[in-house]
């Protein structure tokens, strides 16, 4: 079992990690030199290009095109709790592909409108939504997940997800949590969504040590548009959705 994560970018300071599970190899694919290498982790310089986010994503999300055995890809700001082996088992021995079920975005709408804080504007998410819906989603079956935390096998059924993924993402370049939802729904395969926390911690960003983390999308605020977004997703995904508040609390 391998435990991944990449780092585009040039922020040299890593978090430190001291426990590493005997049971897992530790592989850290990076673009750029690392000040603090330690550890077990087996460190991989790889190459960039004019576009990092398509960078990140493409080690992100292909994880059976890097490696011939199960794999834990986890944001290089966390890290695996102590003792998790036997937990992480359990869920590949009953499940092929496990991802983090978000805390607190429940729907399709939920994603959306997360973005009018970070990425995007009504115009382009009412675009994708149509793209969706043109496609036969049926956004009932929606599931908001933390992408950051893949838990994978290399079979037929990851592959197939991960390449569905990958072809939906690669078509819009944002966000790619709201895609793996639609990948799944249209390979017609079945995922098991497992509590974040019972697996991983926050590092935090700890600037007093230069360590600063990515940020592939600058925040921003379009929270007066969400009012007319959730009357235009609601229109399109026939569904009867709310603004979720929380949203605002964890952006604002």
């Amino acid at each position: 079992m391998i435990l991944y994560k990449c780092l585009i970018g040039n922020f040299p300071i890593i978090p430190e990690e001291h426990y590493f599970d005997p049971n897992i190899e530790y592989v850290f694919f990076h673009t750029h030199p690392i000040e603090n290498k330690h550890g077990k982790w087996n460190f991989i310089n790889i190459p960039i290009s004019d576009n990092p986010i398509q960078d990140q994503r493409k080690y992100k999300i292909l994880s059976h095109e890097l490696f011939n055995s199960p794999s834990i890809y986890v944001d290089f700001n966390y890290l695996l709790k102590p003792g998790s082996f036997n937990t992480i088992k359990s869920l590949l021995d009953k499940n092929s592909f496990n991802v983090a079920e978000h805390p607190f975005r429940k729907t399709y709408l939920d994603e959306l409108c997360d973005w009018m804080f970070c990425c995007s504007d009504d115009k382009e998410t009412t675009t994708i939504t149509r793209y969706l819906r043109y496609l036969g989603y049926d956004f009932n079956q929606h599931f908001c997940p933390l992408g950051g935390f893949l838990i994978r096998d290399t079979s037929n059924k990851t592959k197939q997800i991960n390449n569905y993924w990958w072809n939906i993402w690669n078509k819009f370049k944002k966000r790619d949590q709201l895609f793996l939802p639609p990948s799944v729904f249209f390979t017609k395969h079945n995922i098991n969504l497992f509590n974040f926390d019972d697996l991983f911690d926050f590092c935090g960003q700890q600037n007093n040590n230069n360590l600063y983390l990515p940020k592939f999308f600058q925040h921003k605020n379009n929270s007066a548009s969400i009012p007319s977004l959730v009357n235009k997703i609601n229109y399109i995904t026939n569904r009867k959705d709310i603004f979720n508040t929380g949203i605002i609390k964890h952006r604002i």
